[in-house]
């Protein structure tokens, strides 16, 4: 982020990551860095005075979206937020009428964080045929010490190596319909 930009509030409490975790199913980095998006878009809107009616439109559907709705209070399901099947991994969040918006994306550092861990896990699929038992567990078991590692710098890191923050324009008629838009 530069000085023109936007300003996020840094990194969220652990206990909202233990609360996606727990409603995702499992750690992984996507879910973190989801929270990572929706917290900072959250934080940064409610910095610059807007309401609590909010809307948000994300794309690519990745794990992600599980910590947007968390941190954001919009979701697929009350029609707030609306996700995209390709994009850039950014976040747009605004209300319902307004011309500009913020938006929130991954910074190449945590694109390639996240990549880190997806490599690591796809390898070990491919070799999981051909591995004993003991040498199934071990790898597991550095996978598992690998995503510990990873997770405490993505929940950890400033914004400023994670995110990318900008205020955006937007074109109204783009926001899901929703006649209540205060859920």
């Amino acid at each position: 982020m530069n000085s023109d930009s936007p300003q996020a509030a840094g990194p969220p409490p652990f206990e909202i990551f233990e609360a996606v975790y727990r409603r995702h199913g499992h750690r992984c980095p996507m879910s973190t860095l989801g929270v990572r998006l929706g917290y900072a878009a959250r934080q940064l809107f409610q910095s610059q005075g807007g309401s609590p009616g909010l809307l948000a439109f994300f794309s690519p559907r990745t794990c992600a979206v599980d910590g947007i709705e968390l941190t954001t209070g919009c979701s697929r399901e009350a029609g707030t937020l609306v996700v995209g099947s390709a994009g850039h991994h950014a976040l747009t969040l605004g209300e319902k009428d307004a011309e500009t918006a913020i938006e929130v994306s991954l910074s190449a550092k945590a694109l390639a964080m996240a990549g880190e861990y997806r490599q690591l896990s796809q390898a070990l699929v491919q070799a999981r045929p051909g591995l004993c038992e003991d040498e199934l567990a071990a790898r597991e078991k550095e996978r598992e010490a690998f995503l510990d590692r990873l997770l405490e710098r993505l929940r950890t890191l400033d914004d400023e190596e994670l995110l990318n923050l900008k205020d955006v324009q937007v074109d109204p008629a783009l926001w899901p319909p929703r006649e209540d838009c205060h859920a």
